[in-house]
């Protein structure tokens, strides 16, 4: 049952990531964001005073000098702006542009889409009576999951 288990994750995660690519292929035309640096504009958009450089690489998951260097590149395409920090001015905080914020939102938004077609199936799988106002099984077993993946976020 554990590998069975396992095999089901393992094909969940590579189907959003799949999902993931397609949005940011197709969500915002013109504008080139590979998956690593994905990820910035997620940790950057939930917070809107900017992410000190140095908190951010722990985050990403890579070394401070290879978040700089994705940093820049969506700098230079006009989705992410520098600030000095107001406690350490030795320190820079990145934060979305105005069109980071807006190229953040399409993407989301094309996932979403694709996402809300998979709860609908799996909700039409769901047998639970919804009627009682308590979430289903299925319910709190997606969640238990989304919490477990939430320490990767």
């Amino acid at each position: 049952m554990e590998d069975e288990r396992l095999a089901a994750l393992e094909r969940i995660a590579r189907g959003a990531v799949v999902m993931t690519t397609r949005a940011l292929g197709s969500a915002a035309p013109g504008v080139d964001v590979t998956l690593p640096q994905w990820r910035l504009p997620i940790i950057l958009g939930d917070e809107p005073a900017g992410v000190r450089l140095g908190d951010v690489a722990p985050r990403v998951g890579v070394t401070l000098p290879a978040t700089s260097r994705l940093i820049d590149r969506l700098a230079r395409r006009g989705l992410v702006t520098f600030e000095t920090d107001a406690r350490d001015r030795r320190a820079r905080r990145a934060m979305l542009t105005d069109q980071g914020r807006e190229v953040r939102e399409a993407i989301l938004e094309h996932r979403r889409g694709a996402l809300r077609g998979v709860a609908a199936t799996v909700g039409r799988a769901d047998p639970s009576d919804r009627r009682s106002g308590e979430p289903s099984l299925l319910d709190r077993l997606l969640e238990a999951v989304a919490a477990e993946f939430d320490r990767f976020a």
